[in-house]
């Protein structure tokens, strides 16, 4: 099976203001949930971004283990650097990104897309 997950995440200064993140999951099945989350623990929109990720594999490894995942995102870092492309500078990203890998490891299949910004703000509503 297909699912499709389009995350976002972001806060701004989140040492200021708490992050928050979006998840939507689009099954080949034609269901759909959304997912709306905080992340205390972020402290940068990039590891906002990071958090729905990883919040998004993680429910999908509870759900349907066996999916195909297509991760969609409108932060070229974050998908760049889970496909390996783009070096992490910031230090504080680096478990982030092991972290998505390491849960994208137990899928048979896990692809990450860039996608503009308008295409997420339509789906997620921010």
């Amino acid at each position: 099976m297909l699912v499709v997950a389009t995350c976002d995440g972001g806060g701004g200064d989140c040492h200021e203001v708490a992050c928050y993140g979006s998840v939507h999951l689009r099954y080949e099945d034609g269901r759909e949930e959304l997912l709306r989350l905080d992340f205390p623990e972020a402290h940068t929109s990039n590891g906002a971004e990071y958090s729905a990720v990883i919040a998004a594999l993680e429910s999908l490894q509870e759900e349907e283990p066996e999916a195909t995942v297509l991760v969609r995102s409108d932060s070229r870092l974050v998908i760049m650097q889970c496909k390996r492309k783009w070096k992490i500078k910031a230090r504080h990203l680096r478990p982030l990104r092991d972290k998505v890998l390491r849960l994208a490891a137990m899928f048979p299949e896990v692809q990450f897309q860039w996608i503009p910004r308008d295409e997420v703000e339509e789906l997620l509503g921010h």
